[in-house]
């Protein structure tokens, strides 16, 4: 597990120094350093964009000074309230403004969440070189070194040599940030400290930056040099430059962390599909191409998006509009031709497997079905973004649509069936799900044994012996309802809530073995709305929010659910919790339940429970075969399994390695 504000850092340098170019600035070089051991962190480019000079209006304080050591200062402010504002996905007007930096606190932070931060810069204008460093998180000020910038035993730990090559007012400029974070302020998302590396680094051994977070450091260098491919810009890390020639190379072998395994599951030949590029009507670079099913075992995201340089790593509404346009056109083409094969045709340009889409019936796929086919690429420029928090992954700016049309080329390309001048196999994943999904509800129309069915109508059946119940089917998306939900035997059903499409799709399974009857399914999108200081207005309005009470059959919020009688208007009598063993998995369960003790607190109070979660194993331990010692269960969060051992912690896991009996 990684440490997002610990990575985050990096990132912000990282976009100051991309925003010289944003700005119209001579940029050729971004020189990023990753020292793991240590723990230090540096980056350089070739802009001389800080002019050493003191600021008059501020008593005399040197400008580096002031960008670096005082909050609230910036080239990136929006300009006068005068001014005319573009469009906001527009980057064309004389006044826009479209660097990632806004509000003149990115580097300040890195500066302060720092034990040493310094800055070098050379001004060829005026012939000098300027070093400045802090201490102790921003404390511990030192006077700023000024030397002449033709002064080559000062100036040369401060810039390559190459970019100072000739001295003087002659010589290129260069920009240099150097830090060590203060890692024993950060902790990883399941809660471990980061520093824990760090407090054990007296050996040399033992690495100050933890694995993961460096590993997303790495990729964020990588994202820059996907962000500025096709210009003249060379991207190094660690001194080693980059090859990034264009975003789609760059998409064609993309893997998103966490999926190495599923990639190598993939086969040699990990994305098979073509990639397909071009930009948007706002100049927005794109690419597209199918998730490979490994991806999509993976859980990865549905896209990899930027702004001004910044890595939205949670999307937003540019990569909505995008994802949506491309979406409707790849739904609209297989249900077109899905019509055509079950009507005997097959003319009119169509394409794909006429007996697979005989299969997929009339009706388009919806959106969402398609984005699960998707890998998207999105290299957006928008005018004065605004971000959801200061961490910038998702943006929140709205007029971006215009910007963000696609061109009917892209759309009929990404739709394209295999064999149709093309294709990416998104036309072909999608039919295929398509198809997968008719066949199933198929088979659960015929039923089997006359247990329990849905009814036509919209109703459904009785099961055998008069088990079952005449209640309405629910039309919520993505749900799969148990068969005697809301009837006279709601209270036996059990709605089972998972962590995504991929996790429904396990749990669907198992109910084929278990039967339909009592137990439905429901995936949740990403994390759930924290209600706990939002309005019950607000909160009633949220999309996932209001289907789980509906699916539940939840009433008035403070209903008292402890009186007789009141849990049997329950549409579902238990409520289960499938989600991952890992951070992210515990952070739904959290907000699930903050979800029902906010309006609904009673349905914790009942006996027996009314939610339960389903709990696997994060870590199994099994002895090697020859005389190895077995693990023994007890104690620790552990438990012994058929001569193995389960662990559901990574702490349990690690306190039982580091014992004599793990050891």
């Amino acid at each position: 597990t990684y440490v997002p504000a610990l990575a985050k850092l990096l990132d912000e340098v990282v976009v100051n120094a991309l925003d010289v170019r944003s700005r119209g600035g001579r940029l050729t070089r971004l020189d990023v350093t990753v020292d793991a051991r240590r723990g230090v962190l540096s980056v350089g480019n070739d802009a001389a964009s800080l002019p050493v000079v003191r600021h008059p209006d501020y008593g005399g304080v040197y400008v580096p000074e002031l960008l670096f050591g005082s909050l609230l200062t910036g080239s990136n402010f929006d300009a006068p309230a005068a001014a005319t504002a573009g469009a906001a996905g527009t980057a064309g007007a004389a006044d826009a403004r479209v660097t990632g930096g806004r509000h003149g606190y990115g580097a300040k932070l890195a500066n302060i969440l720092s034990t040493r931060f310094t800055v070098s810069t050379t001004d060829p204008r005026r012939g000098l070189a300027y070093e400045q460093t802090w201490g102790d998180n921003m404390r511990d000020r030192q006077p700023p070194t000024v030397v002449p910038l033709d002064d080559a035993a000062a100036v040369a730990h401060m810039a390559p040599p190459d970019a100072v090559a000739g001295g003087g007012a002659a010589a290129g400029g260069y920009t240099r940030v150097t830090f060590t974070p203060d890692v024993g302020r950060f902790a990883a998302e399941g809660g471990a400290p980061a520093a824990a590396a760090a407090a054990a680094s007296a050996a040399a051994t033992t690495p100050a930056l933890d694995a993961p977070t460096v590993a997303v450091m790495v990729r964020r260098v990588w994202d820059a040099a996907a962000v500025l491919a096709g210009t003249d810009v060379a991207v190094t890390l660690n001194g080693v430059r980059l090859d990034v020639p264009s975003l789609a190379a760059y998409a064609a072998r993309h893997r998103l962390p966490g999926t190495a395994a599923a990639a190598a599951a993939d086969g040699a030949d990990a994305v098979a599909s073509t990639t397909v590029a071009g930009t948007t009507a706002g100049g927005w670079r794109l690419a597209v191409r199918a998730m490979t099913p490994g991806e999509r075992a993976a859980g990865a995201p549905a896209a990899v998006s930027y702004v001004n340089g910044v890595a939205t790593t949670r999307g937003g509404t540019h990569v909505a509009a995008v994802a949506d346009a491309l979406a409707r056109r790849v739904a609209d083409e297989v249900a077109r031709a899905s019509r055509r094969a079950a009507g005997g045709g097959g003319g009119g340009g169509g394409g794909g497997d006429v007996g697979l889409l005989a299969l997929v019936g009339a009706s388009a796929p919806s959106a969402a079905a398609v984005r699960r086919q998707l890998l998207l690429f999105v290299d957006a420029v928008v005018d004065r973004p605004a971000f959801e928090s200061q961490s910038k992954e998702l943006l929140t700016s709205r007029g971006v649509a215009a910007a963000a049309a696609v061109p009917r080329r892209l759309l009929d390309a990404v739709a394209a069936p295999r064999g149709a001048g093309g294709g990416t196999g998104i036309f072909e994943a999608v039919a295929a799900a398509a198809a997968r999904r008719s066949r199933a509800a198929e088979a659960a129309a015929a039923g089997a044994g006359g247990g329990p069915r849905r009814g036509g109508g919209g109703g459904r059946g009785g099961g055998a012996g008069g088990g079952g119940s005449a209640a309405p089917a629910l039309a919520v998306p993505k749900l799969d309802d148990a068969l005697w939900a809301g009837g006279r035997r709601s209270a036996e059903c059990t709605l089972l809530v998972t962590e995504g499409d991929s996790a429904k799709a396990l749990a669907v399974a198992g109910l084929s073995v278990v039967g339909r009857s009592a137990y439905g399914a429901f995936p949740i999108r990403g994390k759930l709305l924290n209600v706990r200081e939002v309005s019950l207005a607000k909160a009633v309005r949220n999309t996932e929010v209001a289907a789980l009470r509906r699916i539940l059959g939840l009433g008035t919020p403070g209903t008292d659910y402890t009186r007789p009688g009141a849990r049997g208007s329950l549409r579902y009598g238990r409520l289960m919790l499938m989600m991952d063993q890992d951070s992210d998995g515990s952070h739904i369960k959290g907000l699930l339940l903050n979800l029902l003790d906010r309006f609904w607190p009673s349905l914790l109070r009942l006996d027996p429970p009314y939610v339960e979660a389903f709990v696997t194993p994060l870590v199994k331990a099994i002895p090697l075969r020859g005389g190895a010692r077995r693990a023994r269960g007890g104690g620790g969060g552990g438990g012994s399994d058929g001569g193995g051992r389960s662990f559901y912690s990574l702490d349990a896991f690690e306190a039982w390695r580091q014992s004599p009996e793990g050891g």
